[in-house]
């Protein structure tokens, strides 16, 4: 009996031991991992001097901004924003102000959380619209349209404006709960090239099979964004590179295109300048029989003055592969190049063939290639085309000079304006770039012969 209780006090004070050492082994434990976390948070704040005020903190942060340390430099304005001892305005300022160097740094998502919390700093900032379109665009940036486009009708209805009108039109297809209307196929069919979008609209087939396809896009973007594929870096440089080019072809727009005027006078005036552009030169087709000597040529012409068929002697005896099945026949007008469709160049038979009239008897040519029996079967003289004629392409060629002009002289004067420098010294060898710079000094350059007459007119 003694035993018993004796053992079961032993075995009682033995699970207690064991009690005991579990929680010991649970609190050292937490105290381990609460030393490791401090010593994380230390190492990742930045490092001030105990006693900065809110003036070193801020100029702390700011060097680190301005020697492109952003990770550094945001948990610097962080900890400025907390331990600054600054309003709430302020506070809210920062907020922004990091959300827009994170934006800079294609961060999207991370600048996203500081634009929530500079509207949570303060309701009342001024900067609510700034604040908002910046939402905007991270949230598209991230791939999340639904989200960026709910964010706009949200902020759109808060500040008392109308909202984003429902799509219009007959409903073409669903994608879950979204309508796609027969006024958006159109105005994607808008972006189309014009022989393109003709066959599309002209064809309801073709125009279903459009539609097919841009519903499966639509479906192919949204899995990919699911993916994640929208965040790799690779496809977010390539659209920041197209938003660049179009905002710079916009500023162009507007300070270039916009304001070049043209006058019916300035195109006459330009015509007259470069008038052989516009001048059609003389060609001529023809057909031939190359044989390879002077006798077989000779007794094909007196076939031929007999009343054989020239296709026909042309198929049975031309050794030129390029034109024998087809009578002798070369598709299209020859120049005084010396080209010859499909055949290639050959200037010495040309020279000869532009030589003879139209529908003359055929003619005997010998070149080094061997011996022609040739016809011309057709010519033109050279004309020039009439200013109504060509007014298009004239009006055309004209505006791309003024546009190509334009742009150079918008380009000198923002160079010149900006603080810019270009080391030209590190593109061509110093002592040729001296030599230039020599030769250059007071030159002035004339304008080519062509291009007096535009030139006088433009002053």
């Amino acid at each position: 009996m003694e035993r018993s209780i004796s053992n079961q006090k032993k075995q009682g004070f033995g699970k207690s031991a064991l009690l005991l050492g579990v929680i010991v082994l649970c609190l050292f434990a937490v105290v381990i991992s609460l030393i490791l976390r401090n010593s994380h948070l230390i190492q990742n704040r930045p490092t001030y001097e105990s006693s900065w005020n809110a003036a070193q903190m801020r100029e702390y942060a700011n060097k680190l901004k301005a020697d492109g340390l952003i990770e550094q430099s945001v948990k610097a304005y962080e900890e400025y924003a907390l331990n600054g001892g600054i309003d709430k305005e302020t506070r809210s300022n920062i907020y922004f102000s990091i959300g827009e160097m994170l934006m800079e740094a294609n961060k999207f998502e991370d600048a996203l959380a500081y634009f929530y919390k500079a509207e949570i700093a303060n309701p009342d900032t001024g900067l609510k619209q700034e604040i908002g379109t910046n939402i905007v665009t991270c949230l598209e940036k991230s791939g999340r349209a639904l989200d960026a486009e709910y964010q706009m009708e949200s902020r759109t209805l808060l500040s008392g404006e109308k909202g984003t009108k429902k799509p219009s039109g007959e409903v073409v297809a669903k994608i879950k709960n979204r309508e796609i209307t027969m006024n958006e196929i159109n105005s994607a069919m808008e972006e189309l090239p014009p022989w393109m979008k003709e066959a599309y609209t002209k064809d309801e087939a073709k125009k279903l099979d459009f539609v097919k396809t841009y519903v499966a896009n639509e479906l192919f973007y949204e899995k990919g964004v699911k993916l994640g594929i929208n965040k790799d870096p690779q496809i977010r440089e390539k659209v920041r590179l197209i938003e660049k080019e179009m905002v710079i072809q916009k500023v162009l727009e507007r300070e270039v295109f916009s304001k070049i005027k043209i006058e019916e006078g300035d195109l006459r005036n330009y015509y007259e300048v470069y008038k052989d552009r516009y001048t059609e030169k003389p060609a001529i087709k023809f057909r031939y029989i190359l044989t390879s000597s002077q006798e077989d040529a000779e007794g094909i012409v007196k076939q031929i003055e007999s009343g054989a068929s020239f296709e026909e002697l042309a198929k049975q005896h031309s050794i030129d592969e390029a034109t024998k099945d087809e009578g002798g026949a070369v598709s299209g007008w020859v120049y005084g190049t010396g080209y010859i469709p499909g055949v290639g160049t050959d200037k010495e038979l040309t020279e000869k063939l532009f030589e003879f009239s139209a529908d003359e008897k055929p003619r005997i040519i010998s070149t080094e290639k061997g011996f022609y029996v040739a016809e011309v079967t057709d010519k033109k003289e050279e004309r020039v085309k009439s200013f109504d004629e060509v007014r298009q392409e004239v009006e055309f060629a004209y505006r791309q000079d003024k546009s190509q002009k334009g742009v150079q002289k918008f380009m000198d004067d923002i160079l010149a304006v900006k603080d810019v420098v270009i080391y030209s010294e590190k593109f061509t060898p110093l002592e040729k770039s001296a030599e230039k710079q020599s030769s250059l000094t007071g030159r002035v350059d004339k304008p080519e012969e062509n291009d007096k007459g535009a030139d006088e007119k433009d002053k």
